[in-house]
C-alpha cells in the first residue's frame, strides 16, 4: 500500500522524465489527487487501482475502485454544497473524465495534458 502522496510523487516523476518540461505537471497532480480522493470517499472499501499508461500520444490516468457507478455530472454545484466539485475541478484542470462501470466497479480515466519531450 503506498500513499496517496507517494502516488502522486511517482506519478509526476514520470511524466517529468518523458514529458516536455512546458506541461502543466502541478494540474496532473492536483487532477491524481483528485480522482484518488473520490474512490476513497465514494468507493467501498478495498482497493484502488491507479495506472498511468503513456502508449498514446497522451498518458492516460485510470483510477478504479469497487462502486456501482454514478452519473457523470461536470457542473459546479450550488456553493452551499459540501461537495460535488471534484469531476467539475478535474474537467478544468486536464479535460473531460471518463466514466466506464461493470460489474466488479468503476473507472475515471483521463487523459493528461502532456506531451512527450522531442528527443535529439
Amino acid at each position: 500500500m503506498r500513499s496517496l502522496h507517494g502516488i502522486r510523487a511517482a506519478a509526476v516523476a514520470m511524466l517529468r522524465a518523458d514529458g516536455d518540461p512546458r506541461a502543466d505537471f502541478d494540474a496532473c497532480a492536483l487532477a491524481l489527487s483528485e480522482l484518488i480522493s473520490n474512490a476513497i470517499r465514494h468507493g467501498p472499501a478495498g482497493t484502488i487501482e491507479v495506472t498511468l499508461d503513456w502508449s498514446g500520444p497522451q498518458p492516460k490516468l485510470a483510477v478504479r475502485d469497487g462502486g456501482r457507478g454514478f452519473p457523470l455530472r461536470i457542473t459546479l454545484p450550488d456553493g452551499r454544497a459540501e461537495g460535488g466539485r471534484g469531476l467539475f475541478l478535474v474537467s478544468r484542470l486536464v479535460g473531460p473524465p471518463d466514466v466506464v462501470c461493470d460489474d466488479g466497479g468503476c473507472t475515471v480515466s483521463v487523459l493528461l495534458p502532456v506531451q512527450r519531450c522531442k528527443r535529439a
